[in-house]
């Protein structure tokens, strides 16, 4: 697996969303990829968006250092021949990720600059690709990055494309890329890496072709939507990834790209977001559980004493009240850091209320938060009342 690429960190920027949860079914893909836009660019980034891309860029100085970024890598493809099919060993994927790289970081420049030369370089590297006999659908993980270069590319160049180039390039996605994938693989049910990234990378070839290949789309996105909810499970229950942080970005980053790219051409990721982002654990229920029940246990036992107080605050005049008064208003504002540091040094076995045995406890914490809570019970009562 190659270290961060460019075109994810830029993509990952622009088009990270949380998609709505919707219905999973074939009859609904259908009916969504009915009523899609044809028109391009729609993976991602529409000209609506790239607009107020535009504008954050040139309001943000970190944002125009990661455009000059992207510019430095197209400029440095336009001196360089277009990929050839050069095989590694079994494997092609080094090809098609310097393809990927080169198309997005050439796309963007384009799309943000409108300079010609990106587009045309990056429609000599599509066709370059393109022109393979095949994309090694012996080790899938190429066909797939393959895949998301001339999808991306066709899409958001689509305007610009010659019709001819236009043509080869949509052939390309469909005949070697799309095609190969309906003989399956184990990498269709698989949970880990492979899942994300071949799924993810078939689905924005479907989706960029859609209008041409709506049969062929609905199933490559069907069979997506029911697949790669197998690899998420692997995140659960605490986002950690069986096979490490190097492989974990990879596959999280084309399963964010598969969301965004759902969310953005079908309006919907078909509820993909919320199982990246929410899985209902029983720990983690307990955990919540928990933290709910020392927080209101402060608070009723915070309100017993300070109810009292504060209506005494605004019934009775005494000596001292108004600076009482300053007092509990000075205490609504204690730092929570001091007022642990207090407990613990109370409730530690030096302290005075160390025979207690409460340190690390909840009723510790119920203790700390209801020192913080007391205040600014006493001050709401002696305002109300």
């Amino acid at each position: 697996m190659q270290k961060s690429w460019t075109w994810s960190g830029m993509a990952l920027l622009l088009a990270c969303g949380l998609a709505q949860a919707s219905p999973q079914g074939g009859e609904d893909i259908a009916k969504r990829l009915e009523a899609a836009p044809h028109t391009h660019p729609r993976l991602f980034l529409d000209p609506s968006r790239a607009e107020a891309v535009k504008r954050k860029i040139a309001a943000d100085p970190m944002l125009t250092r990661a455009l000059a970024h992207v510019r430095a890598c197209a400029d440095a493809t336009l001196r360089a021949p277009p990929v050839a099919r050069q095989k590694v060993g079994r494997r092609l994927l080094g090809v098609s990720r310097t393809c990927l790289k080169r198309v997005v970081c050439l796309a963007f420049a384009h799309r943000m600059t409108g300079e010609a030369r990106y587009l045309e370089r990056a429609q000599r590297e599509m066709l370059a690709a393109a022109a393979f006999d095949d994309w090694n659908p012996s080790h899938f993980l190429d066909v797939a990055e393959m895949t998301a270069a001339l999808a991306i590319g066709y899409d958001w160049l689509h305007p610009g494309l010659d019709p001819a180039a236009r043509a080869a390039i949509r052939g390309a996605i469909v005949n070697k890329g799309l095609k190969p994938s309906l003989a399956g693989g184990w990498w269709v049910t698989t949970t880990n890496n492979w899942n994300q990234v071949c799924h993810g990378g078939l689905c924005l070839g479907a989706l960029a072709v859609l209008e041409d290949e709506r049969a062929l789309a609905a199933q490559i996105v069907a069979r997506a939507v029911k697949n790669v909810p197998r690899a998420m499970r692997e995140y659960e229950p605490h986002g950690a990834y069986p096979e490490g942080p190097g492989y974990w970005k990879y596959g999280t980053t084309y399963n964010v790209l598969l969301i965004d790219a759902l969310q953005s051409v079908l309006g919907t990721a078909f509820g993909l977001a919320l199982k990246l982002i929410v899985t209902v654990e029983p720990e983690f229920l307990g955990i919540v559980a928990r933290s709910l029940a020392i927080s209101l246990s402060a608070v009723v036992i915070a309100a017993l004493i300070a109810l009292p107080l504060g209506a005494v605050l605004a019934v009775y005049r005494f000596p001292g009240r108004p600076a009482a008064i300053v007092l509990v208003n000075a205490l609504m504002g204690l730092p929570p850091v001091f007022v642990g540091l207090m407990v613990y040094l109370m409730l530690s076995r030096a302290g005075p209320l160390g025979f207690m045995g409460m340190l690390f406890t909840p009723g510790a914490m119920i203790l700390a938060q209801s020192v913080l809570v007391a205040p600014i019970v006493i001050a709401l009562a002696h305002r109300i009342l």
